[in-house]
């Protein structure tokens, strides 16, 4: 079998990153909607607050402190939104990641819909706090949105040539 050479294999190439990012990212989801449902049941929020209470003697941690704080302070209702949204969102990252991974066209436009969405919330909240996290969350979200609009518009471009071909042949 002779191996055909793929003049696209870079722009496979990040589609896929970008796929494996997306199926990560819902991974995390998954983890997190899943433990803001376990924070539920009175025996893990128990367990969580003697975690939480022990490593707050160390106090050395600012970041840990605060963590702790917001932790205590979560109400049942907000653990539900909490967890309820972060699985929802994850679907959506799954359908995203899956669909980019099988290359469909579909899930470039769902992607960037999606992720350009994203980005207003994401220059709100630096403007209320620049951090690293966040100016690298709105780096990558903005370098996924042009590379797939550029994508798309470059395979929408030799779909009509394409087009024109069959049409004149």
């Amino acid at each position: 079998m002779e191996k055909v050479y793929n003049p696209n294999w870079r722009a496979d190439l990040w589609l896929r990153v970008i796929a494996v990012f997306k199926l990560v990212k819902a991974t995390l989801l998954v983890a997190g909607g899943l433990a803001a449902l376990g924070l539920l049941e009175p025996q893990t929020a128990h367990a969580m607050t003697q975690w939480a209470t022990e490593l707050a003697a160390d106090r050395h941690s600012r970041i840990l402190d605060m963590l702790i704080a917001r932790l205590v302070d979560v109400d049942e209702k907000t653990l539900r939104l909490l967890s309820i949204g972060s699985l929802l969102y994850s679907a959506l990252f799954y359908v995203e990641g899956i669909g980019l991974l099988y290359d469909k066209p579909w899930a470039e436009y769902l992607t960037i819909f999606t992720t350009a969405g994203l980005i207003p919330f994401e220059l709100y909240e630096i403007h209320r706090r620049i951090t690293l996290i966040r100016l690298g969350v709105l780096i990558a979200n903005v370098a996924i949105v042009l590379y797939l609009a550029r994508r798309v518009s470059r395979d929408s471009g030799y779909a009509r040539q394409a087009a024109r071909a069959v049409g004149k042949g």
